[in-house]
């Protein structure tokens, strides 16, 4: 009986979410653009998180936050440097790292974020090789 229920339940809650309607509120501009990504690492290294913004009133920059997730430490983050093909571009953050203690799974999160000329992503355009 109650695996009876469980399927029921199962197919009317499948059902409710493939026929519910979605309105999509369509805008001719787009006031901020986001992209966010997983860097590629080695297994002993850890990995920050980077959210890339670029704001349309502010053409001329990006923002990049960085995000640093540690089971045991803090971690100061001082400069982002992209290496593109043998060429180094470094960026200082535009503020302090802030250290928060987020829950017991993941206790230590350190982030900040960088502002960036708008024309770096120029650089990626015909780029063979990329560091970070």
């Amino acid at each position: 009986m109650k695996k009876a229920l469980f399927l029921l339940g199962t197919c009317l809650l499948t059902t409710a979410c493939s026929t519910t309607s979605y309105k999509s509120t369509t805008t001719t501009a787009t006031s901020e653009l986001k992209t966010a990504g997983q860097l590629n690492c080695l297994p002993t290294e850890l990995c920050p998180s980077l959210l890339v913004k670029w704001n349309e009133k502010q053409k001329n920059q990006v923002r990049v936050d960085v995000h640093l997730s540690s089971s045991y430490n803090f971690y100061d983050i001082n400069s982002l440097v992209f290496d593109i093909d043998g060429k180094q571009f470094s960026y200082n953050p535009a503020q302090a790292t802030e250290k928060t203690t987020v829950s017991r799974f993941v206790p230590k999160h350190s982030t900040t974020y960088f502002i960036i000329p708008s024309q770096f992503l120029q650089e990626f355009k015909n780029a063979k090789t990329l560091t970070c």
